[in-house]
């Protein structure tokens, strides 16, 4: 048999994936025993689901790669497809960035009560969730504008286009 080693070869997203992993349970080993902040599990928790959302995408654009292939779409709908995957994906991974934010901007504030941060801090902190809400409105009209033309698409090929 062959020498000992991974069965597969992982791609470029998957061992970014794994060493996230392996981060994230570091940070919260720390966590645990008093030596790190749960803002650190909480970024890395955020950067893992943004990985493992891209990785998704990636195994559903090539889905449709390949159902182009197999004659299934046209180019202009597996480029529809393909786009449509890519905000969803987009929307997903910054679900976790903001509510990151928002724990953040949350936990800045107290420590204002405290006297512990400025409000330069805190409006830092609520520029940060205002452009993370931006882009998800960003994404969320992207997505809605290619599954209006996906319709469209559908519409004219039902009505004999």
């Amino acid at each position: 048999m062959s020498s000992p080693g991974p069965p597969t070869q992982l791609t470029p997203r998957e061992a970014a994936l794994e060493t996230v992993r392996r981060k994230l349970q570091d940070a919260q080993r720390r966590v645990s025993i008093g030596v790190a902040q749960p803002e650190d599990v909480d970024a890395l928790r955020a950067e893992m689901v943004a990985l493992e959302q891209a990785l998704y995408a990636t195994q559903q654009k090539i889905a449709a790669r390949q159902a182009f292939v197999g004659n299934k779409y046209d180019p202009a709908s597996t480029d529809l497809r393909v786009g449509e995957i890519e905000a969803e994906q987009r929307l997903r991974a910054l679900s976790p960035q903001l509510d990151l934010a928002k724990r953040d901007m949350a936990r800045i504030e107290s420590l204002v009560t405290k006297g512990l941060a400025s409000s330069t801090d805190v409006a830092q902190a609520r520029v940060r969730v205002l452009e993370v809400e931006l882009k998800v409105s960003m994404a969320q009209a992207e997505l809605s504008t290619v599954r209006a033309r996906i319709a469209e698409r559908a519409a004219g090929k039902g009505a004999g286009s």
